[in-house]
């Protein structure tokens, strides 16, 4: 299977360790849990991305997109139902501690839950400690060159 996550090249070497989400935490983690947030698809790794940005007027010209590689018989998590307020900002302790909750448990390789920017599509919480994680690999980085309208703020 393949996932998509932007890469700030500077921290390009820790792109799968989940140190970020651990430090700050996330919609479905707690702080001090380790996540790697990924996208089905580049698109929604992109407004992933601007909408967590504190300042879209100084983002970079270009970015790195890190193209994920696992193994589709890894263990994926789908939530059945979705917690009232999931979509809700700030996050609800409801949605915070679901992750959290399942790498808890042994052999929960990733959590694939909707998108709050576009529901039809999905984002897949990875989890770093899962017994059998070196077998994630980012394939390669891509360079992405970003419409400038994007950095003036027009387009979201």
């Amino acid at each position: 299977m393949v996932v998509f996550r932007v890469a700030n090249a500077k921290f390009k070497d820790f792109t799968l360790s989940g140190i970020g989400a651990e430090k700050v935490g996330g919609r479905w983690n707690e702080v001090g849990t380790r996540a790697v947030y990924c996208s089905e698809n580049i698109s929604l790794a992109l407004l992933e991305y601007y909408v967590h940005s504190d300042n879209i007027a100084n983002l970079p010209r270009e970015i790195l997109v890190a193209k994920i590689e696992f193994p589709d018989d890894f263990p994926i998590e789908k939530l059945t139902e979705l917690p009232k307020h999931w979509n809700q900002y700030p996050y609800s302790t409801e949605t915070t501690t679901i992750f959290t909750e399942l790498v808890n448990k042994k052999g929960v390789f990733a959590l694939r839950v909707p998108s709050t920017i576009v529901n039809m599509e999905y984002n897949l919480i990875l989890n770093p400690l899962y017994q059998e994680f070196g077998k994630v690999r980012v394939k390669e980085f891509l360079n992405l060159r970003i419409d400038p309208r994007f950095r003036k703020g027009s387009v979201l």
